[in-house]
């Protein structure tokens, strides 16, 4: 099973080749994902608070006072958002939060209009604003609703790929000397309920004050990531994945945690009434891209559904990791920057 929550009889070999590559050092490097040597580890970042960190760097950038802080990591991590000024008037860049675009269309012909409505929701009300271009940064399953003047091949690209449904579980524990014992922090496992993929600890990041100890005497969060492979093709598997995690309930998940949990560490002291102090479910129906066979290199006499994703429509660019066909930070950096150059070029 792959992260994109379906099984591996549904997606492309070469996803496995850019996910697992020390397995296939036989092959060509063409795609090694950061320029990976397939002998040495990955080292893998994990932000405090996740990739909010990220935006708010661009953030400190783009309106400095937006953040209390100083322009360092601990200020920015740690700094206060000044979400009164996010949309003030007057300003170069202004955010409007709890906004969501729902019709995106050039003013006039894709190929010759000079400007681009946006249509928005906020606070019961529908809004419209013009700009020279757009960045689209959403997934397919949105796109192909929102840009209502798309042309008849992203519509088409945009229409092809499947959703698999993930499940994440952050358990609360109050210790983790079991997995202390095996000398690990991470596992992957493989139950009869088709769930997976793996589980881990993550490192924590120091910055400024805030430095948790990494100690298995003291409480953790342990992180689930929950697929639902089944077999059969790609939109039969995310539909099966979908239905099984909207319609699973609480309790469900609950009690088949604390088996795996009990299962995997009993015999090195696990507890689950004594050692799971809480445990947080974040359901994702529309999670992770399924890159079918043909999604990189076309099929039955089409063009790349990957390739058509990552052009832009008029003034109109589009910046999502789904076009690399793994949705990772790394991917989403390199085509929200391809978008955000198409998008200067036009503005400049």
């Amino acid at each position: 099973a792959l992260n994109c929550g379906v099984g591996a009889d549904a997606v492309s070999a070469l996803v496995a080749k850019k996910l697992f590559v020390r397995f296939f050092q036989g092959f060509d490097d063409c795609c090694l994902p950061l320029n990976a040597d397939p002998g040495k580890d990955f080292n893998v970042i994990s932000f405090p608070g996740g990739n909010d960190t990220v935006a708010r760097h661009f953030l400190k950038a783009i309106r400095p006072e937006l953040i209390s802080g100083e322009n360092t990591a601990d200020g920015i991590f740690n700094g206060k958002l000044n979400f009164a000024d996010f949309d003030k008037p007057g300003m170069r860049a202004r955010i409007r939060s709890r906004s969501t675009a729902v019709d995106i269309r050039h003013d006039g012909d894709p190929s010759q209009a000079n400007t681009v409505s946006i249509t928005y929701y906020q606070e019961g009300k529908l809004h419209r604003v013009r700009a020279k271009t757009v960045v689209s940064a959403v997934g397919a399953w949105v796109n192909k609703k929102i840009i209502k003047d798309m042309d008849e091949q992203h519509r088409w690209a945009f229409s092809q790929p499947h959703h698999g449904s993930n499940l994440v579980a952050n358990v609360a524990l109050t210790n983790w000397r079991p997995m202390a014992k095996l000398g690990i922090t991470a596992c992957h496992y493989f139950t009869d309920q088709g769930l997976g993929i793996y589980c881990n600890i993550r490192k924590p990041m120091l910055v400024g004050n805030y430095a948790p100890p990494l100690d298995p005497d003291k409480p953790v969060v342990l992180t689930f990531y929950m697929g639902f492979p089944s077999s059969g093709s790609a939109q039969e598997q995310a539909v099966r994945s979908r239905t099984k995690l909207l319609h699973t309930g609480f309790s469900t998940f609950e009690f088949e945690i604390r088996r795996l949990l009990t299962e995997m560490f009993s015999d090195y002291g696990f507890d689950a009434k004594r050692d799971v102090a809480g445990i947080v479910l974040n359901r994702w129906g529309h999670s992770y891209i399924v890159p079918e066979p043909g999604f990189y290199f076309g099929r039955d006499g089409m063009p790349p559904v990957s390739h058509i994703m990552g052009q832009a429509h008029g003034r109109i660019a589009f910046a999502h990791s789904e076009q690399a066909g793994i949705q990772d930070w790394h991917n989403a950096a390199i085509f929200g920057e391809k978008a955000a150059e198409h998008a200067l070029k036009i503005y400049r």
